[in-house]
């Protein structure tokens, strides 16, 4: 997921042209390429979110962003609402010892 040019990747491993790659991960998915990985990206983002005190910039490098303004945008416009205000609804605090 924190690879700077996942699709690329992805189309080289699988030893074809990066249009055919798309189009084929396209039919078989329903999801493109790197609609595919927002996805994972977000999925993870939302699970350190609930689970952890981790910085939001912290988390958006984890999960692949290297901007937090770009990750914070994607997830508001992915998700409903901001990484700050989905932790605040979501976020189970970890219990005493």
């Amino acid at each position: 997921m924190d690879r700077p040019n996942p699709v690329e990747e992805m189309a080289e491993v699988c030893g074809i042209t990066e249009r055919t790659f798309k189009r084929r991960f396209r039919k078989a998915t329903g999801y493109t390429p790197i609609g595919y990985v927002q996805e994972l990206r977000l999925s993870q983002a939302k699970l350190l979110l609930e689970q952890t005190d981790k910085a939001i910039d912290d988390i958006a490098g984890e999960v692949g962003y290297q901007n937090p303004a770009y990750f914070r945008k994607i997830f508001k416009r992915n998700v409903g609402i901001t990484p700050g205000a989905y932790r605040r609804k979501f976020n189970v605090p970890a219990e005493a010892p």
